[in-house]
């Protein structure tokens, strides 16, 4: 019995405990997502041997130290332990798999995000759950043993450089043949660190952008443009009387529908921030070159060469991505980010929404009133892990979905800009654009596809409004009559550039002709062909990712592709959850058109080759 309770001591205390705990952690995170990856057997086991040689390194190391100092180690490095495994399941929770070299990438040249991330880890609840952690695996690596005679220093040494040999060679031979297979949780950093080691290619980064040559405008018309991070039909859906999240918009809406334009299929053009908001801004299209997104005009460039006032407030941070290299370059008249602002972040690596619109309105109620101006808003309510609270909020949102609770804080904030329109006269000239990024959801309904690679309608298919103020209508019916006519055709955030050109009176001066012939997108003020197609994207010449993949968007069609799952084509007319899959049946003369378009389109073509 003595010796029975003596080898369970020491397989549950000890490096077999460390061991143990780092395999075992998939019984944990297993349930939390639906896997996004293959399964080797030959790769997962040589994960586990991974597993158990890296922590036999960590036990030889801590053997090699002096007797003072080995607590002193146990607790340093059973702090990064508990670390990792917590980092591990956060990533899990999202992705469907640990680490990758995308997600090692991503917070290596965006330190914002990981220490937003470190930040919620330590100062929330969840930093309770890493403190047990950290003291469990201290607590099991630190048993009370019998004194031992040290073993000889040289064998030590040489144990340590043959079993890190080992660990390379074996590392080695993962990172050619394990690509997408499941992995340890250890495992996967180190492999995502030693990928990690060639260059992220592409990337935003400031330019020199063709200018836009001065033009006239033919109406003294100030816009709005609100990008809103993460806003999907989920959170906002006017035609869907069980959306209650949002009543101030919704509300709004109803007093003045004889001006409020909502197009039921609307697209994001990617589901990734950094390629939707420049290709939002500039009206160049994600599957486009990297050079022609750095070349052409931002929207206040075409602003500020009609006369107009430019004006950029977030509440989210942009100084991740080089993104406010890019979008400053050369940039609008202020550019208000919360580090300017000097809230405190809140929502990950964003303030207070309601600090944030209260600032841009008080920016607006700033502007001579013998100018007319373009302000651009992007909020951040609604990005992962959804705003909760505000202190400024009458009385809290407690919906059972965190996805709600951070709408109707949006909502709120909106509330506030229609306050602050109507009181300073600005409600009857300014056009108003409320459109998305992409969408988002507390859960997605096809779990196995991260929002990052997730082209089905539930992220893909946005909220795009347009308020149109009475002084500009009376003088523009036939743009009007084409806005409601393009309610129930395919539009995009890629056509937000031309229309609000166009709006400016862009259009009717022929001394940028080359440049409008450039834009992707289309003027909503023009009736849109009802044969249109449009297409989504999320890697291109600028930013990369572990998984990826597209979705074509044509008629009641959504041909929907990704690395995980493969082509897909649903009927969003008979099944608007989109859970029929039409490709494996489908006819030669379905397919063509989708994989026409696949062939004309350089990135489509290399994402899905054709045998």
């Amino acid at each position: 019995m003595d010796d029975q309770r003596s080898f369970a001591g020491r397989l549950f205390r000890g490096w077999p405990a460390l061991f143990l705990m780092i395999w075992l952690l998939d019984l944990v995170v297993l349930p939390l997502h639906e896997p996004a990856f293959a399964f080797s057997w030959a790769a997962y086991a040589a994960s586990i041997v991974l597993t158990l040689i890296f922590a036999l390194i960590l036990e030889i190391s801590k053997r090699l130290l002096p007797n003072g100092w080995r607590q002193v180690y146990v607790l340093l490095v059973s702090l990064v332990l508990a670390f990792v495994i917590a980092a591990s399941i956060g990533v899990y929770r999202q992705f469907g798999e640990y680490v990758t070299v995308s997600t090692m990438q991503f917070a290596l040249h965006n330190p914002i995000y990981l220490t937003a991330f470190i930040r919620s880890a330590l100062f929330s609840i969840a930093g309770v759950g890493l403190l047990v952690l950290w003291l469990l695996i201290a607590w099991l690596w630190s048993p009370r043993q019998k004194h031992r005679r040290p073993g000889s220093l040289m064998l030590r040494l040489i144990g340590l450089a043959l079993l890190g040999a080992l660990y390379l060679v074996i590392l080695n031979q993962l990172h050619w043949y394990s690509k997408g297979h499941k992995l340890t949780a250890d495992t996967s950093i180190a492999l995502a660190l030693k990928r990690s080691i060639s260059p992220n290619a592409g990337g935003l980064h400031a330019t020199n952008r063709k200018p836009v040559s001065p033009f006239v405008t033919n109406d003294s018309l100030n816009v709005i443009l609100i990008i809103n991070e993460s806003f999907g039909k989920k959170a906002f859906d006017f035609r869907d009387s069980a959306s209650v999240a949002m009543p101030f918009l919704r509300h709004w809406i109803a007093n003045e529908s004889d001006h409020f334009i909502f197009f039921d299929y609307a697209y994001t053009n990617s589901t990734a921030t950094d390629v939707s908001v420049p290709s939002l801004l500039t009206g160049v299209a994600p599957w486009e070159s990297g050079r022609k997104m750095h070349t052409m005009p931002l929207l206040w460039d075409w602003a500020k060469a009609g006369g107009m006032r430019t004006l950029f407030v977030s509440a989210q941070l942009y100084n991740w991505g080089n993104f406010d290299s890019f979008l400053l370059s050369p940039g609008p008249d202020q550019f208000l980010t919360p580090d300017v602002m000097g809230a405190p972040l809140t929502n990950d690596v964003g303030v207070d929404e309601l600090v944030a619109m209260r600032r841009l309105c008080s920016e607006l109620q700033r502007v001579p009133s013998n100018s007319h101006f373009l302000a651009v808003y992007n909020s951040n309510s609604l990005h992962w892990p959804f705003q909760q609270t505000s202190p400024l909020l009458a009385s809290e949102p407690h919906f059972a979905s965190r996805y709600q609770n951070a709408a109707a804080i949006l909502d709120e904030a909106l509330r506030e800009l229609h306050s602050c329109l109507e009181s300073t006269g600005l409600l009857e000239n300014t056009m108003l654009i409320i459109t998305s990024d992409h969408g988002d959801a507390d859960k997605l309904e096809h779990g196995r596809v991260h929002r990052l690679y997730c082209f089905y309608d539930e992220i893909t298919n946005i909220p795009f409004l347009i308020r149109t103020p009475r002084t500009w209508e009376t003088s523009h019916s036939d743009e009007v009559a084409s806005l409601h006519k393009n309610e129930k055709r395919l539009v995009s955030n890629l056509d937000v550039v031309p229309t609000i050109i166009d709006a400016l009176g862009c259009y009717a001066d022929t001394s940028n002709r080359s440049l409008l012939s450039a834009l992707s997108g289309q003027s909503l003020l023009q009736p849109v062909p009802p044969d249109r197609y449009l297409i989504a994207l999320s890697t291109n010449d600028i930013r990369q990712w572990e998984h990826e993949g597209f979705g074509v968007y044509r008629h009641n069609f959504r041909f929907v592709y990704s690395d995980l799952e493969g082509a897909r084509l649903f009927d969003v007319a008979i099944d608007p959850r989109q859970q029929i899959d039409l490709w494996p049946a489908a006819s030669d003369s379905m397919r063509m058109p989708f994989l026409n378009i696949v062939d004309s389109t350089f990135h489509l073509r290399r994402m899905m080759p054709r045998d």
